[in-house]
């Protein structure tokens, strides 16, 4: 856990749901039960389904799949985003409920917002097209092309306009011969982040750009050693604002994005 996210975590996720539930948050062993009874459930979820039974799991003594006992313990995003989405489901934020006990749910917001940077990176090396939709950008387009041609339906139906939305984080199961051994392979959202990453490659390599030069392109930050010297305030790539930013930009692609 860093140390934003421990603030955050003390200062907002916590008291809210506190107040929310009328817990006394200064009670330290009881947070440290709350939070224990998060991260047991991506065990328990088949257990803890609902809103009632994770407020009596908070407020029992019952054994969990995982005892934690400070909130330095809380060491993975897998950690975070169950902690996260509880609290906001105990705060009555009817959105969080969805990604409580699925940690496929979390991965899948952080891939779109990963898309959506990178889609930001890749649109500067596509040609506009004067005929196309002004609203939609060329990436925006790019993206469309990719979803219809690698998502399409084999039955012979009318394909219908797919968004991000629609494509979720879960390996897909595969049989393959000779032996038809289970295994899996790259979810969809995984399948368009390594497309989209082979092509923006590609298309920076062409251009003869470093990374410093693309993200300056697409109006990013960048936290090159040459950015850091020059007082540019450094930012992780990318970075949480530029997702953001990003995923909004991404968002207003033709409906339904």
């Amino acid at each position: 856990m860093t140390s934003s996210q421990r603030i955050t975590l003390m200062s907002d996720w916590y008291p809210a749901a506190c107040a929310a539930q009328g817990w006394d948050p200064s009670d330290r062993a009881f947070r440290i039960r709350v939070l224990s009874v998060a991260v047991s459930l991506y065990s328990d979820r088949d257990d803890l389904a609902g809103l009632a039974d994770i407020l009596d799991a908070c407020e029992s003594d019952s054994p969990l799949t995982r005892e934690i006992t400070s909130a330095s313990d809380l060491d993975t995003t897998r950690d975070i985003d169950a902690v996260k989405s509880m609290l906001q489901l105990l705060t009555d934020d009817i959105d969080a409920a969805l990604e409580v006990g699925d940690p496929t749910l979390g991965r899948a917001r952080r891939l779109r917002a990963k898309i959506g940077w990178q889609l930001n990176c890749l649109n500067p090396y596509l040609a506009a097209d004067p005929s196309s939709d002004p609203k939609s950008s060329p990436a925006q387009r790019y993206l469309a092309a990719i979803l219809a041609d690698k998502f399409r339906p084999r039955s012979g139906l009318p394909s219908v306009p797919l968004s991000l939305g629609d494509l979720t984080a879960d390996p897909i199961p595969v049989r393959r011969p000779p032996n038809y051994v289970l295994s899996h392979m790259p979810s969809q959202l995984d399948q368009v982040v390594i497309t989209l990453g082979r092509v923006l490659r590609s298309k920076r390599r062409a251009a003869g750009h470093t990374i410093h030069d693309m993200l300056v392109q697409a109006s990013l930050p960048c936290r090159c050693s040459r950015c850091r010297h020059s007082g540019i305030p450094e930012a992780l790539e990318p970075s949480a604002e530029a997702e953001a930013e990003a995923l909004a930009e991404a968002s207003r692609e033709t409906a339904p994005f």
